[in-house]
């Protein structure tokens, strides 16, 4: 395969916060009621210098451990991350946690060549 068919992950970095439910909204069902509103507010894109691709799995599984050890596991339950087989991680951020964003950069500037 030519380098410049090369696809590399991207994580797209979302702040998530509980939206505001006014009582009219809170009293329209008791189906309803029992849901949370979430929102998502979209922060960065950020590059790693990982391929996509089955052959390239046990390199992201590595980064994914350290990232998890440095990151994730001691900002347990205020981050949470989705990865697609395309090559998009979906990292959500609580906004109680907002400060980490500047962590999870300088991870991934830190852990990632530069091109």
């Amino acid at each position: 395969m030519s380098e410049e068919n090369v696809t590399y992950y991207k994580m797209m970095v979302l702040l998530e916060s509980n939206a505001e439910i006014s009582e009219e909204e809170q009293t329209i069902n008791d189906e309803e009621k029992n849901s949370i509103k979430v929102s998502h507010e979209f922060l960065d894109e950020l590059q790693l210098d990982i391929k996509v691709g089955e052959e390239y799995l046990d390199d992201l599984n590595k980064w994914f451990d350290s990232f998890d050890e440095k990151i994730s596991i001691p900002n347990d339950g205020f981050i949470k991350y989705e990865i697609t087989n395309d090559g998009l991680i979906i990292l959500l951020v609580n906004k109680q946690k907002e400060a980490i964003v500047e962590d999870i950069k300088k991870y991934v500037k830190e852990h990632c060549k530069q091109e």
